[in-house]
């Protein structure tokens, strides 16, 4: 059992869609220490900028003790982005997903392809029912993500989250059921 009350399967890699999602290792920290100053990522994810911050970050998703978390490689394995499944709710049966792209990889379609093995990855192995996906209003291109992955749009929330600069941005929530259609279709068996 892990301290989010939900059995969560161990790190293991995930493929579908062309992709390959894999554990966090060491070996990331270089690339992901590359991609940190990357102004989007700046402004919407907390990640670290130093060297002991991207080796926390790291280290804390290499082990799956209340989230899902994978590095999306190339077949070279060249790190192209990042997704996790996390604050899983087991009464709820709900869980949430967040998701960024290295700069040279946006616009080509490798989070929502990420996000949807993820989902597809999380709901064969685990117990939950409903996938959130909540982003600051002004950040439409994670809104374009999230409605590729095939999350349905429910609504703003206001004032819901505070972003690394410091401010309360109002958010989209978008959600994904278990048995909506197709969304066990993107991960290989």
């Amino acid at each position: 059992m892990t301290s989010s009350s939900v059995p969560l399967p161990p790190p293991t890699d995930a493929r579908g869609l062309g992709l390959r999602l894999r554990p966090w290792r060491a070996s990331d920290e270089q690339a992901l220490a590359a991609m940190a100053d990357d102004p989007l990522l700046r402004q919407w994810s907390p990640l670290s900028r130093d060297a002991t911050g991207v080796a926390g970050w790291i280290a804390k998703r290499a082990v799956w003790d209340d989230h899902l978390s994978w590095a999306v490689v190339d077949d070279a394995d060249r790190l192209l982005a990042g997704v996790s499944v996390w604050q899983f709710d087991p009464v709820q049966a709900s869980a949430s997903v967040g998701y960024w792209t290295a700069p040279t990889q946006r616009g080509r379609g490798v989070a929502a392809m990420a996000t949807r093995v993820a989902t597809a990855f999380a709901f064969r192995t685990t117990a939950i029912e409903r996938l959130t996906c909540f982003h600051a209003v002004e950040n439409i291109a994670s809104c374009h993500v999230a409605t590729r992955a095939g999350f349905l749009f429910e609504g703003t929330l206001r004032q819901s989250w505070r972003y690394p600069d410091g401010r309360l941005h109002d958010e989209h929530l978008h959600a994904l059921l278990r048995d909506d259609p197709g969304v066990l279709d993107a991960l290989e068996r």
